[in-house]
């Protein structure tokens, strides 16, 4: 029994010493084993390359947008009224000055109808002053002539007083010799005193009818007396019917403002009549026939899609490379349509929510196809194509903040480079800076690369 023991005791650690031999092998032999296998695939390895390329870059930027009408028409009305006639509905074409809606309004029209009777009973007025003044003018000219006729009067009147005068003289001389009475002289002495004061009678009446018409008041009137007796007797008469004028040109000022009212009131029925503003389509209704409209309230709105605007957004790095006038070429796939146009408005302004700047062009619609809404695509050239230096974007290690990563070979060894870029598009990148075209990059470079291996060129 005893011997059996020890035995099995000494097996096991023989046992054990075994297996602490053969483990510190193994131990040894790995590392001698990984070290020759780096070494091996070191000298195994190859890359793929590629170069630098000159080559013409395509300057422009694609973009989507949708499409938006020309103009857009709230036609409002400037009157009140009951809607009796409301003629089109909403997607109907209309045409600039068609009649599209009429309004009742009977204040206004009995309005008009007393502005129609105060310009009747102005112009009345008016008239019956001018009558009046024709016949002031008839009568200052028969004042005229009144006075040229009583001036006549007076001197066919003064010569009879100095023919009656020596016949007196002469009969004095007779009666000292006896031949004339003494009673027939009293009588020629009475006859001659009341022939000179008729005679003063008269002068006193034409005195008297000349106030007015004398040049003491034309000089008053403040009037330059003319020496022609035709433009003379234009002043006196004007001199003499002032206050009749005056009537005249009052009337003339209440015909005028009776006018102007009936023509307001005119201008306000015509309101009413609702006229389309301009050619397009209704694009909203407000309003049903009967109902009663505000002033001032929209009743319809009309969009002009004769020709429209595809509207896009762009970034504000980008949009200072375009004007007015560039060149675009435009797709409309819901109507499968291709064409080209030119921008034609860029807003001063950003869009608050995004930033970005609205670029407007206008499109050509006679056959009203394109509507408002429409997606479209547009592909814009910023400048005339150039040539740039690219590298492709499968060599690049890192991309970001227009700055690019990767591996040249040089000698056999990895050497990492980084180039400031200005676009990427196509699969490239683009840049100005100048690089040895001969230069060779790994293409599709492997995550374990790193700089400082040795490599091989396939």
């Amino acid at each position: 029994m005893y011997v059996t023991k020890m035995n099995s005791s000494f097996g096991r650690a023989l046992l054990f010493v075994l297996c602490v031999f053969l483990v510190a092998i193994v131990f040894t032999a790995c590392p001698k084993i990984t070290a020759s296998t780096d070494v091996e695939e070191q000298k195994n390895l190859s890359v793929r390359t590629c170069s630098v390329q000159l080559k013409e870059f395509d300057d422009s930027l694609e973009s989507f947008g949708t499409i938006s009408f020309k103009t857009k028409n709230d036609v409002t009305v400037l009157v009140p009224g009951q809607l009796t006639e409301f003629t089109v509905k909403e997607g109907d074409t209309v045409k600039k000055g068609q009649v599209i809606a009429r309004l009742k309004n009977l204040q206004m029209l009995v309005q008009q109808k007393m502005y129609e009777s105060e310009v009747d009973s102005a112009q009345a007025r008016l008239d019956l002053v001018n009558s009046q003044m024709q016949e002031e003018i008839l009568a200052v000219e028969s004042r005229l002539l009144s006075i040229e006729k009583a001036s006549l009067n007076i001197q066919q009147k003064e010569l009879e007083l100095e023919s009656q005068t020596k016949n007196l003289e002469n009969k004095k001389k007779l009666s000292r010799i006896g031949g004339v009475t003494k009673s027939s002289i009293e009588s020629l002495e009475v006859n001659l005193s009341a022939s000179r004061t008729e005679l003063e009678i008269q002068k006193k009446e034409l005195e008297m009818s000349t106030l007015g018409l004398r040049d003491e008041d034309l000089i008053n009137a403040g009037m330059l007396v003319s020496d022609n007796p035709k433009v003379k007797k234009e002043q006196l008469i004007e001199l003499n019917t002032t206050t009749k004028a005056k009537e005249i040109e009052s009337a003339e000022a209440a015909l005028k403002t009776a006018r102007r009212q009936l023509e307001n009131a005119n201008l306000m029925m015509e309101e009413l009549v609702i006229k389309s503003p301009c050619d397009g389509i209704i694009g909203q209704n407000y309003y049903e026939n009967g109902e009663y409209i505000k002033e001032n309230e929209k009743l319809t709105t009309i969009i002009d899609i004769s020709s429209v605007y595809a509207q896009i957004y762009i970034q504000e790095k980008e949009v200072v490379k375009f004007k007015k006038g560039s060149p675009v070429e435009l797709e409309i796939p819901s109507l499968d349509i291709k064409l080209k146009a030119k921008v034609s408005e860029i807003s001063p302004i950003a869009s608050a929510q995004s930033g970005n700047f609205l670029v407007k062009i206008k499109v050509p619609n006679s056959t009203r196809a394109i509507k408002p809404g429409m997606f479209v695509k547009a592909n814009l050239e910023k400048t005339s194509p150039k040539k740039m230096f690219c590298l492709p974007q499968t060599a690049l290690l890192t991309c970001a903040d227009r700055r690019a990563s990767f591996f040249a070979v040089q000698n056999t060894y990895l050497v990492k480079k980084e180039i400031q870029f200005e676009y990427e598009k196509d699969g490239y990148i683009w840049f100005s800076q100048a690089l040895d075209e001969k230069e060779k990059i790994v293409d599709k470079p492997s995550p374990f690369l790193k700089e400082g291996q040795v490599v091989s060129i396939e």
